[in-house]
């Protein structure tokens, strides 16, 4: 193992067939350890999520809060198929490099080598296209950060910061705009220059506030049909003008809900409005100190001022008043749920109520660790769920490969395959949901594809924050 660290990174290929368990993966960071510059990524097993995390042919909606690349191929498959022609065209491929680079993360493209170690011409010519883009906006790409900008509604952008304190943004168009005006959320820094990377001369192109926007007037035929840049230099750090974020534990209440706004430029005022009217000069004044409470239906809306003035865009968030779901009235209730074991190869969740149970029993929690295989199995978990008071409640999951759960007829939760915090392991976040205190039917639908089984249940609610779904309160009935 020493002999093998000759370099910076380790890339671990671990994870499904493949994986390493805890103590294996303990007698390799025993040695790894002694290399402390040492960079691996997170796919080595065991649990460990090590230096960064590798999403696998998909790019995250947002930026993540801990180092990441998204790895992806050129086409569909990993290495070589002589059969998949299904190549991702130049421009998909560079626009998915600038949306990953915008969102703080690197790109690793596979490229497939043939058996005899040649490039696929396919791969060549869209490499080539690449270099040809990157020859002109290579500095939007290396040495950037992630956007300072929520949203780009044409495009993309990333931050590089200078060693006097000043920052450079580079604005990628995807979607040129027909009039000539680039629309683009306002900054409160001053303007150094602006001018497009792929103007030799760097000729300056005028940059005017309107309101809560900025307005770069650019030519009327975009230089690049896949992505032109824009650098626009401003002094300091970006002050962005994006909206105050609304911030709530739901979107439903049942008696009340206490609503707080946050931003990132804590110097201007946020003055809002809950009665769905647009904020004005004359709207009150949010304060940290004093939440603002909703108790029934109504809009919230929010936005930054400055001297009476509105600099950002509007916020706005709709809140609904819910009755509770009822509880049952429930008898001959003990400790723990039923299960029910499956075995089969599925691709999601399937319809348990339409398969056969090879097993069943009684669990005290949702344990999967009961199943006597460690892959192609599912499980159905059944019981009832004591609520301790009426209010607002959100059920959370972390699982491998994929978990559904239902409280009586309402499904609260669906797997997304597409939210994780490493290689293999996902989690999803529930609808919230009101309910009556006592007891609700709770279903619980599991399914396992290949290896490292796991499922934990959360859930959260009106006084008490996002906590395991424990044993105290999950009951079966006694026939």
């Amino acid at each position: 193992m020493k002999g093998l660290i000759c370099q910076d990174i380790l890339w671990w290929d671990g994870g499904g067939w493949y994986s390493v368990n805890k103590k294996r993966a303990d007698m390799i960071l025993a040695v790894t350890n002694e290399y402390p510059k040492l960079l691996m990524n997170n796919r080595l097993g065991g649990d460990y999520p090590l230096d960064w995390s590798t999403p696998e042919q998909y790019i995250p909606t947002t930026g993540l809060d801990y180092d990441w690349e998204t790895c992806m191929t050129c086409n569909d498959t990993w290495g070589y198929r002589s059969w998949d022609n299904n190549w991702k065209s130049t421009g998909t491929l560079i626009r998915n490099l600038v949306d990953i680079v915008s969102k703080g993360g690197n790109f690793l493209l596979n490229l497939g080598t043939k058996a005899d170690r040649t490039i696929p011409e396919a791969t060549i010519k869209r490499l080539k296209g690449i270099g040809k883009w990157m020859n002109v906006n290579a500095e939007s790409i290396y040495g950037t950060t992630a956007s300072p900008f929520e949203n780009i509604a044409f495009g993309r952008c990333s931050k590089k910061n200078s060693d006097n304190g000043n920052t450079q943004l580079y604005i990628h168009v995807f979607n040129w705009p027909e009039n000539g005006k680039l629309v683009v959320p306002r900054v409160d820094n001053k303007i150094l220059s602006c001018f497009l990377l792929s103007n030799e001369n760097r000729k300056l192109l005028k940059v005017s506030n309107l309101g809560d926007l900025m307005i770069i007037d650019v030519p009327s035929e975009a230089p690049d049909t896949i992505c032109s840049v824009i650098r626009l230099d401003i002094e300091g750090e970006p002050a962005v003008m994006n909206p105050p974020k609304i911030e709530a534990k739901a979107d439903i209440l049942y008696d009340r809900m206490e609503v707080r706004f946050n931003t990132d430029v804590p110097e201007f005022n946020i003055r809002y409005t809950s009665n769905g009217k647009m904020p004005s000069e004359e709207s009150p004044i949010y304060s940290e100190n004093n939440p603002v409470v909703l108790t029934g239906s109504t809009t919230v809306k929010a936005a930054l001022f400055r001297d009476g003035i509105r600099v950002s865009a509007i916020r706005e968030q709709k809140f609904t008043k819910q009755a509770p779901s009822l509880a049952e009235q429930a008898s001959n209730l003990t400790d723990g749920l039923k299960y029910e074991y499956f075995e089969g190869v599925w691709s999601g969740v399937p319809d348990f109520g339409n398969l056969i149970a090879k097993d069943e029993g009684i669990v005290y929690f949702c344990d999967v660790t009961v199943a006597p295989r460690k892959d192609h199995f599912g499980m159905r978990f059944s019981g009832y769920i004591k609520v301790p008071e009426t209010g607002v409640y959100r059920f959370h999951a972390d699982y491998n490969d994929g978990c559904n759960i239902s409280i009586g007829e309402k499904d609260v939760l669906k797997s997304s395959s597409r939210v994780v915090d490493d290689a293999f392991k996902k989690q999803s976040t529930g609808i919230p949901v009101v309910l009556a205190k006592e007891f609700h039917p709770l279903k619980v639908d599991y399914f396992q594809r290949i290896d490292n089984s796991y499922l934990r249940l959360f859930w959260s609610g009106p006084s008490f924050t996002k906590e395991p779904v424990n044993a105290q309160v999950l009951y079966h009935k006694v026939n």
